[in-house]
């Protein structure tokens, strides 16, 4: 495999002889088990589906999957994300257990490895999914409402009143489905700052000039 994939690299985080050992114990829990499990469907919906052409719109390539394919994705979803985190019931798969995906499909060529990473590409975690989702919602409440205040359809009192309930509404989702992080709560800064400035009789969606 690492004939036909250029560019691998293992990097610095190689586990030790105790990791290993410790892995071997571990008893993954049930989020990690449905995870795991959930990558794995999504991976083979659109692997079977194949990969289209963005010009002709014909399948380039298609990828069939077989139970002991499932089965080496989830080992390796599982494992390298436990290695990562040290959580055997962890709800969300790491990024680099995603990654190591790139290699877990037999490629006769070049060509088709790259068919396959582009395929992989299209994956992602579902949790990262839902949080992808309950944020942009709020974004696009967010705009709707500015462009309306732009329109002069509503007052700067009813835009500010729109836009605090939609961010409280959106940050108490994220908090009540677990998924809130870092990442996503700059995200909710940033949206905090777009209101201050509404109430501040500011448009930040109207570019001046």
């Amino acid at each position: 495999m690492r004939g036909v994939h250029t560019g691998m690299t293992t990097g610095d985080g190689l586990p030790t002889l105790e990791d290993i050992q410790r892995m071997r114990d571990v008893v993954p829990g049930p989020k990690a088990r449905e995870a795991c499990k959930s990558i794995g469907a999504i991976l083979t919906k659109i692997a079977e589906k194949g990969l289209v052409d963005d010009d002709t719109k014909q399948v380039k390539k298609q990828f069939p999957c077989n139970p002991r394919r499932w089965d080496q994705w989830w080992r390796v979803l599982f494992y390298v994300t436990y290695f990562r985190t040290g959580d055997e019931n962890f709800e969300t798969v790491h990024p680099d257990a995603l990654k190591c995906l790139e290699w877990m499909y037999p490629t006769p060529d070049e060509r088709d490895a790259e068919y396959w990473r582009q395929i992989v590409a299209g994956v992602q975690d579902p949790a990262a999914a839902i949080k992808s989702k309950l944020v942009r919602d709020v974004f696009t409440e967010f705009r709707i409402t500015a462009e309306m205040l732009a329109n002069n359809e509503i007052t700067k009192t009813e835009a500010s009143q729109r836009m605090g309930k939609s961010l409280a509404i959106g940050y108490d989702n994220v908090r009540n489905m677990n998924v809130m992080d870092e990442e996503i709560e700059a995200k909710f800064e940033e949206l905090q700052g777009q209101l201050a400035k509404v109430m501040r009789g500011e448009n930040p969606f109207v570019k001046e000039g």
